[in-house]
C-alpha cells in the first residue's frame, strides 16, 4: 500500500467507509499509561473524507478498494 491507495477498514461493516492513504510510518511504536510498549511495524495514516476524521492504525486492519 502506498500513499494515494484508496481502502476500506476491516474494523467497519463490509460497505463501510472509504478512506485515502496520507501516509505510511514505518517502525512506530506507542506506549500505554501502564508503560507498555506496542510496536507496530506498518501502519497507515487514513482520512475519511465524510467526516474529515483521520485515523492511524496497523496496516493489516484495512484492504485495498
Amino acid at each position: 500500500m502506498k500513499v494515494g491507495d484508496l481502502v476500506r477498514s476491516r474494523l467497519d461493516d463490509p460497505d463501510g467507509r472509504v478512506g485515502i492513504i496520507i501516509e505510511v510510518r514505518e517502525n512506530m511504536f506507542f506506549e500505554d499509561v501502564h508503560c507498555h510498549k506496542w510496536d507496530y511495524p506498518d501502519t497507515l495514516k487514513v482520512w475519511y473524507p465524510s467526516g474529515g476524521e483521520v485515523e492511524i492504525n496497523p496496516i493489516m486492519l484495512y484492504e485495498l478498494v
